[in-house]
């Protein structure tokens, strides 16, 4: 399997999303298959994390 990096940057209200604690998602690709080991990056706040195996990942604010 080739390697997928997926940088998603969230501009628009980050700070409100982690008012709530934790932003939780699944990265998949065009196919709308699930994206092991996929970076998720909120550039504003300079948090990231990499999806698990199943494409899932979670931030805590």
């Amino acid at each position: 399997m080739g390697k997928y990096t997926l940088f998603i940057g969230l501009f628009i209200y980050a700070q409100f999303v982690f008012s709530h604690h934790a932003l939780i998602g699944t990265v998949v690709d065009e196919n709308n298959q699930p994206l092991p080991g996929a970076n998720v990056l909120v550039v504003e706040l300079n948090k990231g994390t990499a999806t698990d195996g199943q494409g899932h990942f979670q931030l805590r604010g």
